[in-house]
């Protein structure tokens, strides 16, 4: 097992910095004293300000090399003159280095404007795009970009030369060499640039071209650098582009990324910003640059991400606009499952239910009220046709692939019973019986599993049909196998069947190590809508 290693970093005592002074300009201490005792007053023992005083010093002449006297000097009158502020006793800031980049050529400096917004490491490619005028649009104005005679690699060897850029890990990649010269060039943007015009040159660049791509960034450290520059400039891009197809791809391609991976702030940065560059009327397919798939998708992963968060009133306000624009009941079932459980977060579990009985309604499989001597009628007829059915023929028969409204009702089944188990058994036990006669008289579907492995424990809790119950739960096992990528589906009947029927198989002790995988395994599967 790997552990951490703690290094803290003191600043420099006057003995230290003596001692890196003497070893840079090869003179004993006696000599050097009077110039340390100025780094050391203004750097405070900051490492990297003594190396950037010692380079300044050099650069104005402060320091340098006697060949008479065959030796390193110092003028220390120059030194004050150099370093002199008007407070007694002051240190050298950020502001020390930002003079320090004012003093570069002017193409270095505008190569160095575009590294600051790239971030820690940039591709040579990519600057070099967004450095050349003809990239830009006609009527920019304030962009950091090449004139005639000024060319992209004097300025890179500038920053080079200059030690405040250095290679990436690769020989078309550059980084700053240091996180002060980062902050101190993103610090002279505001002032010298317009940032939100490069933050979309960036972003148009990057993500509605096919041409640039950047394959030493990991694939989702790039897709967020991407959607950083896209958000940044949604107002330009809204004002200047009409199709922003590609740029909404990007930001929903990053949400979905956060969101998978447990960051769903993150991921609701990201799908807010898709949202608005959406179209003024972003369902209708007839008009330019919509897609209503893509719309409806959007508006429902983001009421998903609104709800894991908290925000109940934006969740239901995206749902409340899927419904009055919804093709079909299939398009609206995800926004059901949505309202049931922000419903249920709200301690309503009337609506939670309603939301779901109004879905499956609309599905064409209503769940009207019921008593416990009906269910138990109900329960009675499906128990007498199930031993007459050939367990063969009944997994054999296969839903239409062009079914949606089975596979819509399916999930939507497996939300009532769910929600149902906790608080209302009568219709946890409706629900069950009604979905294993939809996959006996419509076709097989993953989520029938779940039904048998319930149906398996009312007939051994209420009616003490073991025999029965462990025949319902082979069934529910040979239906998880037909489906394995249905990971939702799989990952809970594997976790049910042990808890509710397994014993019936094997002793309880046994099914213990097979719980706590399952149980590992739901942790990180996502919550399926």
């Amino acid at each position: 097992m790997q552990t951490a290693s703690k290094i803290q970093l003191h600043p420099f005592t006057e003995a230290q910095t003596a001692e890196y002074v003497a070893e840079t300009l090869h003179r004993d201490f006696q000599y050097i004293l009077p110039l340390v005792a100025v780094i050391q007053e203004k750097s405070r023992g900051n490492l990297f300000y003594i190396r950037e005083m010692l380079d300044t010093c050099y650069r104005k002449q402060c320091v340098y090399y006697s060949w008479r006297e065959n030796n390193w000097l110092f003028d220390l009158d120059k030194v004050f003159e150099v370093f002199e502020s008007t407070e007694y006793g002051s240190s050298v800031t950020n502001d020390f280095i930002t003079k320090r980049l004012l003093e570069l050529p002017a193409e270095t400096r505008k190569l160095l404007a575009w590294a600051s917004l790239l971030g820690g490491a940039f591709s040579y490619d990519l600057v070099s795009k967004l450095l050349n005028p003809h990239n830009a649009p006609a009527d920019a104005q304030r962009l950091p970009l090449f004139g005639d005679k000024e060319c992209i690699v004097t300025a890179l060897n500038g920053a080079l030369n200059a030690y405040i850029l250095m290679p990436a890990e690769s020989e078309s990649r550059f980084r700053f060499s240091h996180d002060r010269y980062l902050f101190a060039a993103a610090s002279l943007l505001e002032k010298t640039w317009d940032t939100s015009m490069m933050h979309y040159e960036i972003a148009r660049i990057v993500s509605a071209s096919s041409e640039w791509q950047d394959d030493a960034m990991g694939d989702s450290k790039a897709l967020y650098m991407r959607s950083r520059h896209i958000c940044l400039a949604v107002d330009l891009i809204k004002a200047r582009e009409t199709n922003r197809a590609p740029f909404r791809d990007v930001l929903y391609q990053a949400g979905e990324t956060a969101a998978e991976s447990g960051a769903r702030s993150t991921a609701i940065y990201y799908f807010a910003h898709c949202l608005m560059l959406l179209q003024d009327d972003p369902w209708d397919d007839s008009k330019h640059d919509v897609s209503y798939q893509e719309t409806l998708q959007l508006f429902v992963r983001s009421a998903e991400c609104y709800w894991h968060q908290n925000m109940l009133d934006e969740a239901l306000s995206l749902i409340r606009t899927t419904f009055q624009h919804a093709r079909d009941p299939c398009d609206m079932a995800s926004s059901f499952i949505l309202q049931s459980r922000v419903h249920a977060v709200r301690g309503d579990s009337f609506g939670a239910f309603q939301a779901l009985k109004d879905c499956l309604s609309l599905l064409g499989c209503p769940v009207p009220p019921t008593t416990w001597e009906e269910c138990d009628a109900e329960f009675q007829k499906l128990h007498t046709r199930l031993q007459t059915i050939d367990t063969q023929e009944l997994l054999a028969h296969q839903a239409p692939e062009d079914d949606r409204v089975l596979f819509t009702i399916g999930p939507v089944f497996i939300e009532l019973l769910s929600a149902a188990f906790w608080s209302n058994s009568l219709l946890f036990y409706q629900a069950t019986l009604k979905l294993v006669n939809l996959h006996i008289e419509r076709g097989t579907i993953s989520q029938a599993a779940l039904a048998y492995i319930h149906l398996g424990s009312i007939a051994g809790g209420r009616f003490a049909m073991l025999s029965f119950a462990a025949d319902m739960g082979a069934i529910a096992k040979r239906l998880l196998e037909m489906f394995p990528d249905d990971s939702y589906t799989v990952g809970r009947g594997q976790t049910l069947h042990p808890l509710f029927l397994g014993h019936l198989e094997a002793p309880a002790a046994d099914l213990v190590p097979h719980l706590e995988g399952q149980s590992r395994e739901l942790l990180v599967l996502p919550t399926s809508v």
